[in-house]
């Protein structure tokens, strides 16, 4: 997945368990109301049911892996 400068995938849930890991650019989590920077190569888990959002806060296109 990914997306350009500024875009965001706002207040998402999943009935199961999400891995996310980020593989390219610079993105911003908000999970349940907690906000994370995570690091490139760097896996968050999404527990199932938590309220979450992804934003592309750099200046490139992020790339991420989730599953």
């Amino acid at each position: 997945m990914g997306g350009p400068p500024g875009q965001c995938w706002e207040d998402f849930s999943h009935p199961v368990d999400e891995l996310l890991q980020l593989v390219e650019g610079w993105i911003q989590l908000e999970i349940d109301g907690r906000l994370l920077l995570p690091a490139i190569g760097e896996e968050v888990l999404i527990p199932a049911g938590a309220r979450h959002s992804v934003r592309n806060i750099g200046d490139v296109k992020a790339r991420w892996l989730y599953g």
